[in-house]
C-alpha cells in the first residue's frame, strides 16, 4: 500500500507534482528538498533559500562522497534539478546538494579541518629566480573601453554583448596582443543590495557585474612592458549558459574569436587612428581564469587556419575542463590554487595531462603550477571582498581553517599577495610564449625546486611540466611497469571495495584531490566513463614495507641522457596519508644499473580530504650516472625505497632538453557530436540509435574518440563505453547509442546525453550529443475504483489503481478529496492523527476532508499492474455515521482524471 505526503511549491505550474523528500540532517538543513514529476520522469528538486551562488564549478548532487551528477539550476536561479533515472537508486533522503568544496543544503561544516598544515619542508627546498618577470617595464600607459555591436548565440535568448577594456603601451607599435576572459560570476547585480532575478540583459534596478575589469592590475603590468592588453564581458555567457551543455564554453570561444577578428580588421584599418598598427596579431597570448580558461582552450581549438591572427600560448588561471581536452600545439601554462573553493578538484591538470598523449609529436610546453595558499577569486579584483563593485567573497568556504582559513592560516595569500604572485606567474607565460626572455620565465614554468614566488609573502609555487623540449614516456605510452611497481588505471576505490577490488585504480581510498586521475566513484556519470575509456590515465604505483625496494619503468626504447643540457624529470605523487619518503633514482637494468642520491619526497600539504594527490618534479642530474653506465642507452628507471614503508606513484619520465623546441603551426581535426530524435520502435529487444558526427580538417592517420552514454534509458544500467575509430579522410559518421525498446508504455521523451573523449589524433568542438527517444506505444487503459461494500469504521478505506498493460516508467499519479453535494464527507475527525501529520504536514480543525487534502500521490513502478491506497479510519469517531471520501486521481502520462468513491459506516 502506497501512501505519501505531497505539498504544492508556489510557482510550480500544473501538471508538475511535487513529493517532500525528509531528509535526515537534522535541524541545521537548507532549503527544501522534494521530487517533482515533470513531462520527462521524476526529477530530485532542491530548492534554495535564497539565489544558488553562481560560480565556474558546477553544482553537484553528492551521496557520502561519491558524485551523483551535476544537477541544472532552475529558472530564477533558485533551485537545482536532477532526474531520478540519473541517481541510480540513491536514497533520496540522504543526496546532499554541493559546489566545490561548500555544501549548499546545511549549515554544518562541509568538510573537516586540514590536517598536515605545515609548509617548512617544501620552503626550505624552495629557490627565488632571479629575474622577476611581474615588475613594471618603461612604457607609460594608455586605458579606454570600447563597445561594440552585440553577438548572437544561436543557444541565447538574448545576445552577447562585445565589450572590453584596454590597456596598451604608449609609443610602441606592433605590440604582442594578450586577451584575458573572466570566468563565471553573476552577471547583474543590484546597487542597493537586493537580490537579481540573474536575466540578461539586466532587468531595472540592476546593473552589469564588471567581471572584466578585473585584471587591470595584470593588464598594466603587461602593457608597461611592451604588450597590447585587451579583456572583454562576458556577462551575457554567465547570465544563460545554464541552457548549454557545454556549460558556455563554445559561447565563451566564438565571443573570444570575434573580438580577435574586430581587432584584426581595426589593426589592419588605415582609417583607424586608435588600432591602425598598434598590434601584432601574429603573437597572441590568451589569459582566461576559471570558466574563461575553458572558453580561451575552446577558442583555440575552433580557430580556423585562415583566421587573421595567430595564437601563441595560453596562461589559464584555475580553469575548469568540462570537456576533458586541451588544444594542441598551444603552449600552456595553467595555474592551479592550492586553495581553490570552487574549482576544487583542480580539473585544469588536465589541460597539461592530455596533450602529449593527443599527438605524440606536439612539443609544445605544458607547465602546470600550483600555487599555495591562493583561492579561486582573488585573481579578478571585481570576485575580491573590498576591492569589487558587486557583491563578492573569498571561496574556500571556512575562514578558520589552519591551511587556508584567511584568518588563522600562515600559509593562505591574502588578496594583495595573490594579485602579486599572478603578476609574476602571468607574465613568466606571456613572456615565454612570445618569445621574450625564454630563460628568465622558465625558471617560474620550469622549474624543479618550489619557487619562491617574489614580493608575494608566503607564496610557494610548485612546478611540473610536460612538453617544450621533452620526450616523454609513461605506461602503455613508450614503458611498462619495472622492478616491485604496477598498473593503476584511472580512479579511486569507494568505501564498498575490498582491498583486493582496488588493487588496480590508482588513487587511495576516501575522498581526495587528485587532478591526475577520475574518481571511480564518479563513474555514474557518463563524462567520467567516457574520460575512463580514454586511456589516457595509466601509471606505475610502488607500495612498500621495508628499505630496498624497487620499482617504476622499462622503456621500450632505450633513451639518451648524453649532453650538457639534458636531464631526466620525473613527476611522482606522494601518498597524502603517509610521512615524507626518501628514495634514489635508480637508472639502467638490473645486470648493469647504478643509484643516484638519496632525495626526500614530501606529501602536500591538507587532511586526506584536502590534500592534493598531484605530480611533483624529481629532476634527475645524469652526471650523477656519468661512469657507471651508458647514459646513452638508459633502458630502465626506477626508484628505490629507503624509507621502512610507503607508496608513491610514478606518472611518467621525460628526457629533457632545456629551453623550448620550436612549436609549428599545426592544428588537429575538430570532431562535432550532433543530436538526433529516434522513435522508439516496437523491438523486445534493445534498440540503437545513430547519431551523427562531423569531423573538420583533415584525418590523415587513425584517430580515436572515446564515447559513453548516461543509459538513464536502461533500468539500473551503468554508462556504456566504447572508443570510436575515425579514419583517414573521414568526414562525417554514426556513433550507434543504445536505448531500451519494447512495446510498453513509456514517458513521451527520454534524453541520453552523449559524452565524447579525445582519445588520439583530433579534438572535439561540440563534445556532447543528445538522442531523444520518442515513445510510440499506446498508453493502456486505466481504472480507478474504491471499495464495492461500505468500509466499516476503523478499517481501511482502499482505492484501487488497475492498468490494462504494465508500463515501463515509474508513474506517479496525483490524487485529491472533492466535494460531491449528495454525499455526507469523510471529516479530518474521522481519521487518525498521524496520517493527518504524514499528509498534511499538522493536525487540522476538524473539516471536511476535501477541504485540506489537496495533494497525495500513488506510485506505479514499472512492470506493476495495479497499487492499491489506503486512507485509515477511526474505530471510534466524533460522529459515526455514514460518510463518503470522494477522490480525484490525475494519471500522468496515461488518461485522466479519473474519480471514485469510498463509503465508511459504523461497526454493528
Amino acid at each position: 500500500m502506497l501512501v505519501a505526503a505531497l505539498v504544492l511549491v508556489p510557482g510550480d505550474a500544473a501538471p508538475m507534482t511535487t513529493a517532500h523528500v525528509q531528509q535526515k540532517h537534522g535541524p541545521q538543513t537548507y532549503g527544501h528538498w522534494s521530487v517533482q514529476l515533470r513531462a520527462t520522469g521524476e526529477w530530485l528538486v532542491w530548492r534554495a533559500p535564497g539565489l544558488v551562488p553562481v560560480t565556474d564549478g558546477r553544482p553537484e548532487f553528492r551521496l557520502g562522497g561519491q558524485t551523483l551528477g551535476y544537477p541544472e539550476v532552475g529558472s530564477g536561479g533558485r533551485s537545482l534539478a536532477l532526474p531520478v533515472a540519473a541517481l541510480d537508486g540513491a536514497d533520496l533522503s540522504r543526496v546532499e546538494a554541493w559546489i566545490g568544496l561548500r555544501r549548499l543544503d546545511s549549515a554544518a561544516p562541509s568538510l573537516p579541518a586540514s590536517g598536515r598544515v605545515s609548509t617548512a619542508a617544501l620552503r626550505a627546498a624552495a629557490v627565488r629566480p632571479a629575474q622577476d618577470p611581474g615588475r613594471l617595464g618603461p612604457h607609460a600607459v594608455d586605458t579606454f573601453e570600447y563597445d561594440a555591436a552585440d553577438l548572437p548565440w544561436p543557444a541565447f535568448d538574448a545576445p552577447m554583448e562585445v565589450l572590453a577594456h584596454v590597456v596598451l603601451p604608449v609609443g610602441v607599435d606592433h605590440a604582442p596582443l594578450v586577451l584575458f576572459l573572466h570566468g563565471r560570476h553573476m552577471a547583474c547585480y543590484r546597487p542597493d543590495g537586493g537580490d537579481d532575478p540573474g536575466f540578461w540583459p539586466c532587468v531595472p534596478g540592476s546593473v552589469p557585474v564588471p567581471s572584466y575589469r578585473g585584471y587591470d592590475y595584470l593588464q598594466r603590468v603587461l602593457a608597461s612592458q611592451g604588450y597590447a592588453t585587451v579583456s572583454i564581458s562576458a556577462d551575457g555567457v554567465n547570465a544563460q549558459d545554464g541552457v548549454t551543455d557545454d556549460g558556455g564554453a563554445g559561447a565563451r570561444a566564438a565571443l573570444v574569436r570575434h573580438h580577435l577578428d574586430l581587432l584584426a580588421r581595426w589593426s589592419a584599418d588605415p582609417a583607424d587612428q586608435r588600432w591602425h598598427g598598434r598590434l601584432d596579431l601574429n603573437r597572441v597570448v590568451l589569459v582566461g581564469h576559471s570558466r574563461g580558461g575553458e572558453g580561451v582552450d575552446q577558442a583555440a581549438i575552433d580557430t580556423d587556419p585562415g583566421a587573421p591572427y595567430h595564437l601563441v600560448g595560453q596562461v589559464l588561471l584555475a580553469p575548469t575542463d568540462f570537456a576533458q581536452q586541451t588544444a594542441p600545439y598551444l603552449p600552456t601554462e595553467v595555474v592551479l590554487p592550492y586553495c581553490d573553493g570552487d574549482v576544487s578538484d583542480l580539473q585544469g591538470q588536465r589541460y597539461v595531462d592530455a596533450g602529449p598523449l593527443l599527438d605524440p609529436s606536439d612539443p609544445a610546453l605544458r607547465s602546470s603550477v600550483l600555487l599555495l595558499g591562493a583561492n579561486h577569486n582573488y585573481f579578478n579584483t571585481e570576485w575580491t571582498p573590498g576591492a569589487a563593485a558587486a557583491p563578492s567573497l573569498d571561496d574556500w568556504w571556512d575562514p578558520r581553517d589552519p591551511l587556508c582559513g584567511r584568518k588563522v592560516s600562515a600559509t593562505r595569500l591574502t588578496a594583495q599577495e595573490q594579485r602579486r604572485a599572478a603578476k609574476r606567474l602571468v607574465a613568466a607565460g606571456v613572456h615565454a610564449f612570445v618569445g621574450d626572455d625564454v630563460p628568465g620565465a622558465l625558471a617560474y614554468l620550469d622549474a624543479p625546486d618550489p619557487v619562491d614566488v617574489p614580493r608575494a609573502g608566503p607564496a610557494l609555487a610548485l612546478t611540473a611540466t610536460l612538453g617544450g623540449d621533452r620526450d616523454t614516456v609513461r605506461v602503455d605510452h613508450g614503458a611498462q611497469p619495472d622492478g616491485s611497481a604496477l598498473t593503476c588505471a584511472a580512479g579511486q576505490p569507494t568505501e564498498e571495495m575490498s582491498d583486493a577490488d582496488a588493487a588496480p585504480l590508482c588513487g587511495p581510498r576516501g575522498w581526495f584531490r587528485q587532478p591526475h586521475w577520475t574518481p571511480a566513484d564518479t563513474a555514474s556519470a557518463s563524462v567520467h566513463a567516457a574520460y575512463a575509456a580514454s586511456g589516457l590515465p595509466a601509471d606505475a604505483v610502488l607500495r612498500w614495507s621495508s628499505p630496498g625496494v624497487e620499482g617504476g619503468l622499462a622503456v621500450a626504447a632505450p633513451v639518451d641522457l648524453t649532453g650538457a643540457d639534458r636531464s631526466l624529470d620525473l613527476r611522482v605523487v606522494v601518498d597524502p596519508q603517509g610521512p615524507p619518503v626518501e628514495v634514489q633514482v635508480v637508472l639502467g637494468s638490473e645486470d648493469r644499473s647504478w643509484a643516484g642520491p638519496v632525495v626526500t619526497l614530501s606529501p602536500l600539504p591538507g587532511s586526506p580530504v584536502l590534500a592534493a594527490l598531484w605530480g611533483q618534479t624529481l629532476r634527475v642530474d645524469p652526471a650523477d650516472f656519468a661512469g657507471h653506465l651508458d647514459l646513452a642507452q638508459v633502458d630502465s628507471v626506477r626508484l628505490r625505497t629507503v624509507s621502512e614503508a610507503g607508496r608513491l606513484w610514478l606518472l611518467d619520465a621525460s628526457v629533457r632538453t632545456a629551453g623550448l623546441a620550436p612549436v609549428p603551426d599545426r592544428r588537429l581535426p575538430r570532431v562535432h557530436v550532433g543530436r538526433i530524435v529516434q522513435p522508439e520502435g516496437g523491438f523486445a529487444a534493445a534498440g540503437v540509435a545513430l547519431l551523427p558526427f562531423t569531423v573538420s580538417g583533415v584525418v590523415t592517420e587513425p584517430a580515436e574518440l572515446a564515447v559513453a552514454a548516461d543509459q538513464t534509458t536502461w533500468e539500473g544500467r551503468a554508462p556504456a563505453f566504447e572508443t570510436v575509430t575515425i579514419q583517414p579522410g573521414q568526414t562525417e559518421g554514426r556513433i550507434p547509442v543504445r536505448y531500451e525498446a519494447d512495446e510498453l508504455d513509456d514517458l513521451p521523451a527520454q534524453t541520453e546525453l552523449v559524452h565524447t573523449v579525445p582519445r588520439s589524433g583530433l579534438v572535439t568542438s561540440g563534445f556532447l550529443g543528445r538522442v531523444v527517444v520518442r515513445d510510440d506505444d499506446p498508453a493502456p487503459e486505466v481504472t480507478f475504483s474504491g471499495p464495492r461494500h461500505v468500509v466499516r469504521y476503523g478499517d481501511d478505506l482502499v482505492f484501487r489503481l488497475a492498468l490494462s498493460a504494465p508500463i515501463d516508467y515509474w508513474a506517479v499519479n496525483t490524487v485529491r478529496a472533492v466535494r460531491r453535494e449528495e454525499h455526507v464527507p469523510l471529516r479530518t475527525s474521522d481519521v487518525p492523527h498521524s496520517w493527518l501529520r504524514a499528509q498534511l504536514g499538522m493536525i487540522p480543525d476538524d473539516v471536511a476532508l476535501w477541504r485540506v487534502w489537496h495533494f497525495g500521490f500513488v506510485d506505479l513502478p514499472p512492470g506493476r499492474r495495479h497499487v492499491e491506497l489506503g486512507v485509515p479510519t477511526l474505530r471510534h469517531p466524533l460522529h459515526p455515521r455514514g460518510k463518503v471520501l470522494d477522490l480525484r486521481l490525475t494519471a500522468q502520462h496515461l488518461t485522466g482524471p479519473l474519480h471514485a468513491a469510498g463509503r465508511v459506516g459504523s461497526r454493528r
